[in-house]
């Protein structure tokens, strides 16, 4: 059980211009006034928004990529901020170009994207001499974990499903002993 006045959220976000409009992928514009035929497990055929692409990937800048060494100072800061600001945080993942969390937050939304958007600079600013400016997209996907079974799932899913050199880190019982004390409290 998350602590009174939480729930555990599964939240992702990516890097900065990680998924641009007219991405090969597949993409859906703001508002869906433009969309592709296809998403990223299905993408659409090469010459579908072809011109599109062309010409925004000329415009555009290119994505921001976490190297390897990064990932793992990226990833403590995030654990570190949550921690401090006393959001029990049982699982961790930082990628090339995304991170997932699985925390306690706030039930309103709105406190928890506050929350999460903290910590995200927080991270950034740990990194400025190596990456200098914004690291992190705005947002993310903050999924409520409806039960036993799903946060299992998404402690494990974060644990072991992602690429090969992602860092990860995770509580090994799946909550952090202070935090169970409290909770029974």
């Amino acid at each position: 059980m998350p602590p009174p006045g939480t729930i555990w959220r599964h939240v992702t976000f990516g890097t900065k211009r990680s998924w641009n409009p007219a991405d090969p992928r597949g993409f859906r514009s703001r508002r869906h006034r433009i969309h592709s035929s296809g998403d990223y497990r299905n993408p659409p055929p090469k010459h579908e928004h072809a011109r599109l692409r062309e010409h925004l990937n000329a415009k555009l800048h290119r994505p921001i990529f976490i190297t390897q060494p990064l990932r793992s100072l990226l990833g403590q800061q995030l654990v570190a901020y949550l921690h401090t600001q006393g959001h029990p945080i049982v699982a961790a993942a930082v990628g090339c170009m995304h991170a997932h969390l699985l925390v306690a937050l706030p039930i309103v939304a709105t406190e928890a994207k506050r929350i999460i958007g903290r910590a995200k600079a927080m991270s950034s600013l740990a990194v400025r001499c190596e990456m200098p400016g914004r690291i992190w997209a705005d947002g993310g996907d903050f999924k409520p974990v409806r039960d036993a079974s799903h946060y299992e799932r998404a402690r494990q899913y974060i644990r072991f499903k992602q690429e090969p050199d992602a860092w990860t880190w995770w509580w090994p019982d799946g909550l952090p002993g202070a935090w169970l004390e409290r909770v029974r409290r």
